[in-house]
């Protein structure tokens, strides 16, 4: 399990509201883990790690 990661560096493959909806996670959270307020719990940050490998441009 990663202990961090790089919330916007995932996302910008994506527009923000669709990364939120293809994953499940409200634009609140991801805003708030890209500005540094909050990090993803656990299970989001399992899933955003393997996220990028997902990813298709």
């Amino acid at each position: 399990m990663p202990a961090e990661v790089d919330v916007q560096a995932i996302r910008k493959a994506h527009k923000q509201e669709a990364f939120a909806r293809t994953y499940g996670f409200s634009l609140a959270s991801i805003r708030d883990w890209e500005q540094g307020r909050r990090q993803p719990e656990r299970a989001a940050r399992i899933l955003l790690a393997m996220t990028p490998r997902n990813l298709r441009p």
